[in-house]
């Protein structure tokens, strides 16, 4: 008998392991990844440092700030009184110092491209076996010391030349530096061209099972789960739109995205403080002619930048999507909808179906539904 078995108290709480139900085939997700083009070869990434947005601080008054040399200050052990201080000419540190600036700023920007930060060492080691970042750091740290030369303050810059090197350590131009790299990294990594592309595809009922709070979740009839979880604070948004599908008679299937096991449904995007970032959107829905990423959000939560950012990386992971032929994307063109509180609650008063929002989005061209219709 396991401990609190006396009481009848369940020591996992609540929490239960919900498997795939019987015939769950009718109700998966074949989702397609393009591995990579047929015709395809593998290119160095090309970014010229000069046409990248220069800082917008001065140089000359980020050497004010400063000074040169090193600071020396004069105090007494006893008393904390402060005789002043004084500088002195830091020699060949200074060539050293910039070149070890350009190494770490290379590594800081390699780290957060490749996102292989995890407390688990396995982890770490399986992801680092394929980097995101496709290039090799000294042509990045040619890159980033070219930029610093022709381009950041828009004039020809020495960093030996009266210890200029020091400004680049200002947090406010180490942040820029890092954000542009990575700003153009991110965007050379989309434009491909879409030929006849190799396919690899990844199914929803990988994840055979999900650990559910069985006070917090929905029972539903076309998902491959038969419960799936709601959010314990917040989630009447998400149980409303599962409701909302589960009774929709044009939907097939559908599927709330769990965000840390299918990982490999999350999608890259730009965050506003121009480093990369990943998320998973909440729901995959099917009908016989698309298929539906969609997104429910809070309608504070529609203004926000970065959420605007993550809708515009899953339009442009559907629109790559639908350039495959149609039978590699089983017969289905794939649409992102990103929806606000307001326009699921108005549409349902109206007794209008989910599929019918969703195909308003498509007609009207706006993938971000958020006003209440009258």
């Amino acid at each position: 008998m396991r401990v609190g078995d006396e009481e009848g108290v369940n020591p996992a709480g609540d929490i239960q392991s919900v498997d795939l139900r019987e015939g769950y085939e009718d109700f998966d997700f074949q989702v397609p990844f393009i591995v990579r083009e047929i015709d395809e070869a593998m290119e160095d990434p090309m970014i010229d440092p000069v046409a990248l947005q220069p800082c917008n601080f001065p140089l000359a008054m980020l050497m004010s700030w400063v000074g040169t040399g090193d600071t020396f200050v004069s105090q007494d052990m006893q008393t904390g009184t402060q005789y002043g201080d004084y500088r002195v000419n830091g020699g060949v540190m200074t060539a050293t110092g910039y070149n070890d600036y350009l190494s770490r700023m290379t590594n800081r920007i390699a780290a957060a491209m490749g996102a292989n930060i995890t407390r688990s060492a396995k982890a770490y080691s399986q992801s680092s076996a394929f980097p995101t970042l496709q290039m090799n750091l000294p042509m990045l740290t040619g890159w980033i010391d070219e930029y610093v030369r022709n381009r950041l303050f828009d004039e020809r810059f020495q960093p030996w030349l009266d210890e200029q090197w020091r400004v680049l350590l200002v947090d406010d131009v180490a942040h820029h530096i890092a954000s542009v790299f990575a700003s153009a990294i991110v965007e050379h990594e989309g434009n491909h061209v879409i030929g006849n592309a190799e396919v690899n595809y990844r199914l929803v009922s990988e994840v055979d099972s999900l650990s559910v709070n069985m006070k917090s979740s929905q029972e539903v009839r076309k998902c491959v789960y038969p419960v799936l979880p709601v959010s314990p604070r917040n989630g009447g948004l998400e149980r409303a739109f599962m409701q909302w599908a589960d009774g929709d008679g044009e939907v097939e299937a559908f599927v709330k995205i769990h965000e840390h096991r299918h990982s490999f449904l999350q999608h890259r995007y730009l965050k506003e403080d121009g480093m990369p970032g990943s998320y998973s959107p909440d729901f995959l829905v099917r009908t016989a002619e698309k298929v539906w990423i969609v997104e429910t959000k809070a309608q504070k939560d529609l203004s926000s930048t970065n959420v605007k950012r993550k809708a515009r990386s899953a339009k442009s992971w559907c629109d790559r999507i639908n350039e495959l032929e149609s039978e590699q994307r089983s017969h289905r063109e794939w649409k992102y909808v990103l929806l606000g509180q307001d326009a699921v609650e108005s549409f349902r008063a109206r007794g209008m179906k989910v599929s019918d929002l969703l195909d308003y989005a498509t007609v009207t061209g706006d993938s971000v539904v958020q006003e209440r219709l009258l």
